[in-house]
């Protein structure tokens, strides 16, 4: 008997397991072939019912990367090359020498070939709407990474209170129509068809046809009158739009590796300084109709501290020992409340670098998940007082 518990002390595992229940003289043969029979039912529920959804949800990751794949180097390539062209028209001054000089060809040329950079940006822009719907990237993160950055290009373009000067504005549905006409199907090499963006002789071509040619009467008119005059604050943020977007498809410079052809132009004085979008979460923006009431009855409520003025509203809760923070920002314009949030997690995870100084409400993560739910509920109850959705 000690022969066979020391022996069962050094084993480890099922056979440990085993000798065991023998020695306990717990496991009949009719036992031990029920015990067997449930761990294959077992494995067999959990083969039928999870099974099929992983690998589904597996397979539709793997083909969404196949065509974000495809379609994001020739999103990249147009979105590098029209940021380059503003870049230029900005600080090197393309658009006005062509049209200081008498060469009526380079003044063609510096004309239509910046609409057609345009164009073939929201032809691929729009292409890639076609071809992949954003909230099924697979991968919540990256998804809602790149459509910030892709939406923040197409807010530039069709903001109408963020600009004074209607330069280069391109309404939302004007924008989806110039991609459509950009988009044309040519024949690949295995007999299929593929979406792709008229080229530049093509391009050239459809300017002289009535139906093609409308959609761009506006954004030629605005480049004749930037090539005499200085560019417009839009046109700066567009190209430091467009620079987040190349920073993202080549994070690691492989397609563009020289860092000093990807600088930003230098923010047009005036224009507040925008927050790290890795620091503060947009929550909400809406008109300005409501007032502050619902917020600092709600504050009041939840027991945060709540300071600022008629412009400016910050809503904290006490720093927590063992749990992350919320942490809310409201700031009015002429317009709009803009509502951003976070959480701060302790100070003793912040100075040991155990954490990061601020970390999103929204679902993800596995730092203060518990506390950061308690908080993203409270948020809740705010954006339900001003008729909001509520956070994810």
């Amino acid at each position: 008997m000690r022969g066979r518990l020391s022996l069962c002390a050094q084993a480890t595992g099922p056979l440990a397991a085993q000798i065991r229940l023998r020695d306990a003289g717990a496991v009949t043969p009719v036992v031990a072939a029920l015990i067997s029979a449930l761990a294959v039912l077992i494995g067999a529920l959990v083969t039928a019912f999870v099974g099929p959804a992983w690998k589904s949800r597996l397979d539709r990751r793997r083909a969404l990367r196949v065509v974000v794949g495809r379609y994001s180097r020739p999103l990249l390539a147009v979105a590098f090359d029209l940021q380059s062209r503003l870049y230029n028209i900005a600080r090197l001054g393309f658009l006005s020498d062509a049209w200081g000089g008498d060469d009526e060809s380079r003044r063609a040329y510096a004309e239509c070939s910046t609409l057609w950079l345009f164009g073939q940006y929201l032809g691929w822009i729009e292409i890639l709407r076609r071809e992949v719907q954003f909230l099924d990237l697979g991968d919540i993160t990256q998804t809602r990474e790149l459509r910030e950055r892709l939406l923040a290009v197409s807010d530039h373009l069709a903001s109408d209170h963020r600009y004074s000067d209607p330069l280069l504005q391109i309404y939302r549905s004007d924008q989806r129509a110039i991609g459509e006409r950009m988009i044309v199907r040519r024949e690949t090499e295995t007999g299929g068809t593929r979406s792709d963006c008229l080229g530049y002789a093509e391009f050239t071509d459809a300017l002289n046809k009535p139906s093609f040619a409308p959609w761009f009467t506006r954004l030629r008119e605005d480049i004749r009158q930037i090539a005499t005059s200085a560019p417009p604050a839009r046109l700066v943020f567009v190209q430091r739009a467009l620079i987040e977007l190349v920073d993202l498809l080549d994070e690691n410079r492989s397609m563009f590796p020289d860092p000093n052809v990807r600088g930003k132009l230098p923010r047009p004085s005036g224009f507040e300084v925008s927050e790290d979008p890795r620091a503060w979460e947009k929550l909400a923006r809406f008109r300005w109709d409501i007032g502050w009431k619902p917020f600092d009855e709600w504050a009041l409520e939840q027991g945060l501290s709540c300071n600022g003025d008629a412009s400016h509203r910050v809503a904290k809760r006490k720093p927590r020992l063992t749990a992350a923070a919320l942490v809310v920002d409201a700031r009015r314009d002429e317009h709009w409340l803009h509502l951003r949030g976070w959480v701060e997690p302790p100070a003793w995870t912040r100075k040991m670098k155990l954490a990061a100084d601020r970390l999103p409400l929204a679902r993800g993560g596995r730092q203060f998940a518990r506390s950061r739910a308690q908080e993203r509920q409270r948020i809740n109850g705010l954006l339900e007082r001003y008729d909001r959705p509520k956070l994810l």
